[in-house]
C-alpha cells in the first residue's frame, strides 16, 4: 500500500518544479500556440499608443516555405541579447534601456533544388513591415509598395544548389504599440520556375509591441 504522505509530498515536489522554471527565465517567456501566432493575450491590447516606461514585445518563432525550389525563411533576432529567437517569445522592454530597434530580422535563402537559382529584385526592400494603420507616426505606415519602381535597376544574385544565402540588417524603431507582421517581398523572384504559376506564396511573421495590462 503506498503511503498517502509520500504522494503529497511528491506532489508538492513537482509543483516547485514547474514553477522553477519561469523564476529562472526573468524578463523573457516563451510559448504560443506554436503556429507563428501568439495567444488571445493580445485581444484587448490597445495598438498605436505611445509606450509606456515599461512595456513588452512579442516576437514569432522563424517562418519557412518552398518557392520554386527555394526554402525561404524570415526570423527575428532579439533586440538585447542578438541571438535568434528559435520559438515564440516574448520580451520585456523598459525606456530605462536604450537599444538601436525593437525589431531586428533576417531573411535567409536555401537552395533545396538540384538547379542554379537567379533571385531577382528591384529596389524594393526584400522584406517589409506590414502594420495596422492605426497611428499617425510615420514610422508606423505600411511602406508604398509601387512607388519608385519603374525607376529602380534590378539587380540578380545567384543561387547554387544546396547554396544559403542569409540577409541581415532589417532594423525597424517604433516609438508605438503595434500588431505587425514582416513579410517577404512578393516582388523578390526565383528563376527558373518550377511550375507553370507565377510568383510565391505570402510568407510573414508576426510580432506585437504593446504596453504592459
Amino acid at each position: 500500500m503506498i503511503n498517502s504522505n509520500k504522494i503529497m509530498i511528491y506532489s508538492l515536489f513537482a509543483f516547485l518544479l514547474q514553477g522553477c522554471d519561469e523564476d529562472f527565465n526573468v524578463g523573457v517567456s516563451k510559448g504560443g500556440s506554436g503556429n507563428g501566432k501568439p495567444s488571445n493575450e493580445f485581444e484587448n491590447v490597445e495598438f498605436g499608443a505611445p509606450f509606456n516606461q515599461n512595456y513588452k514585445l512579442w516576437l514569432s518563432q522563424p517562418v519557412s516555405d518552398v518557392c520554386n525550389g527555394v526554402k525561404r525563411t524570415l526570423r527575428f533576432i532579439h533586440p538585447i541579447s542578438h541571438e535568434l529567437i528559435e520559438e515564440n517569445q516574448t520580451i520585456d522592454l523598459t525606456k530605462k534601456i536604450p537599444f538601436a530597434s525593437q525589431i531586428k530580422a533576417q531573411v535567409v535563402w536555401q537552395n533545396i533544388s538540384n538547379q542554379t537559382k537567379i533571385v531577382i529584385r528591384s529596389c524594393n526592400d526584400i522584406a517589409f513591415v506590414d502594420e495596422e494603420r492605426n497611428s499617425t507616426d510615420s514610422k508606423n505606415l505600411v511602406p508604398n509598395l509601387t512607388l519608385n519602381d519603374q525607376r529602380c535597376d534590378v539587380t540578380t544574385v545567384t543561387l547554387s544548389p544546396g547554396q544559403t544565402i542569409i540577409n541581415s540588417g532589417l532594423e525597424y524603431t517604433y516609438v508605438n504599440t503595434i500588431a505587425g507582421a514582416l513579410v517577404h517581398h512578393p516582388r523578390v523572384e526565383f528563376t527558373p520556375q518550377d511550375t507553370d504559376l507565377t510568383g510565391c506564396k505570402e510568407l510573414a511573421s508576426p510580432f506585437y509591441i504593446y504596453n504592459k495590462p
